[in-house]
């Protein structure tokens, strides 16, 4: 929410203010300046106040953007004469005076009705969303756990980067792409740095949303229960009980490059294995414990249901099969344009990363 405010409407109203006319101007200075101290604000209280004192604890995920989703509905409301009005165009200190003040009111009132948020005027437009819910607790077993084993941070490194980028070839990623390159190409117009922005902002989120359900785990074995806990958080995630569980080594390639391996638990007690965040069947739940780069070590100490022997082994034949493939299909539009230079060659590549891209990737999985 916060991206898409800062980023996409603030670019929007630069635009509309016509700010992109004084880039050597003093006003960028200021705009940078106030742009940092909010971000560091907000990185502060998040550390302290969310995180620190664990607000995460009686807030909803509803409620974490209700507040920036209210300032987004008055922002828009301002975007409609701000950009018909000339006027408004030349007065955009009157205009960026109204919204800082709106936001001050919008803060004080938060502040003062901090308990008591009342049900008037000012409580609909800038009070909480109350959507509060008894958070979840994994009961752990008592004492010390006999073993604990954390994650490879190179491979979880290599992971986010690769969750990251994998953000880019999503639908929206491609549309992204395509309006930025029109925008930038074609009308040669500054808004392509709007969709240029998700894209970046797409990455950075993969990346850091598979670090926060990964990078921050901890794995702990208290006799026959496995425990996911969050490091970052300091709270249990999920509770396996490894009597009942079924354990299998997926094919990845980042395990084969960094030299790690992990595990996928599968167990039908919903009872003893509570896990809130399963989007599964509710009979069965499901967890990921790894990746470990002394992956055997890791599955004795926790106890894990699988063998270390059973790593699935690259079938090099299926890879090497599926890159003569590619190659065939890559060779057809390459001929055509070395005999005669139709730029309407270039569709036809393009459309062929249709058939060939499935093939890159079972080469890749299979190598």
């Amino acid at each position: 929410m916060l991206g898409t405010v800062w980023g996409g409407i603030g670019l929007y109203f630069a635009y509309a203010l016509d700010l992109w006319g004084a880039l050597g101007d003093a006003r960028w200075l200021t705009v940078a300046a106030g742009a940092l101290a909010i971000a560091v604000a907000h990185g502060v209280s998040f550390v302290r106040e969310y995180v620190g004192e664990r607000a995460y604890e009686h807030t909803s995920a509803r409620m974490a953007i209700s507040h920036t989703g209210q300032q987004t509905v008055f922002v828009f409301l301002l975007a409609v004469p701000v950009a018909a009005s000339e006027s408004f165009r030349a007065g955009g200190l009157a205009v960026v005076t109204g919204v800082v003040a709106a936001k001050l009111l919008a803060e004080t009132y938060r502040r003062v009705t901090d308990d008591e948020p009342g049900n008037g005027v000012f409580a609909a437009v800038f009070g909480d969303r109350d959507t509060t819910v008894d958070a979840p607790t994994v009961p752990v077993p008592e004492g010390d756990p006999d073993a604990v084993r954390t994650p490879d941070p190179r491979a979880v490194r290599m992971e986010c980067a690769c969750r990251g980028l994998a953000t880019l070839v999503s639908r929206p990623a491609v549309l992204c792409a395509l309006a930025a390159a029109f925008l930038a190409v074609v009308l040669r117009s500054p808004l392509a740095l709007l969709p240029a922005s998700l894209l970046v902002a797409s990455v950075c989120l993969g990346a850091a949303g598979r670090y926060l359900r990964l990078g921050t785990m901890a794995f702990h074995r208290y006799g026959e229960t496995l425990v996911g806990h969050d490091r970052l958080l300091d709270e249990p995630q999920w509770r396996a009980p490894l009597d009942v569980c079924e354990g299998s080594i997926p094919r990845r390639l980042i395990d084969r490059v960094a030299d790690t391996a992990l595990v996928e638990l599968d167990w039908r007690d919903p009872g003893d294995g509570y896990w809130p965040d399963a989007a599964y069947d509710p009979e069965r739940t499901r967890a990921t414990v790894g990746p470990f780069a002394a992956f055997s070590d890791a599955v004795v100490a926790l106890d894990l249901p699988v063998r270390p022997a059973e790593r699935p082994e690259p079938n090099r034949t299926v890879a090497y099969a599926a890159l003569a493939f590619v190659a065939a299909f890559a060779c057809v539009p390459a001929a055509a344009w070395h005999v005669s230079h139709d730029p309407a060659v270039i569709v036809v590549a393009f459309l062929s990363l249709v058939v060939v891209g499935p093939f890159v990737v079972v080469a890749v999985y299979y190598l």
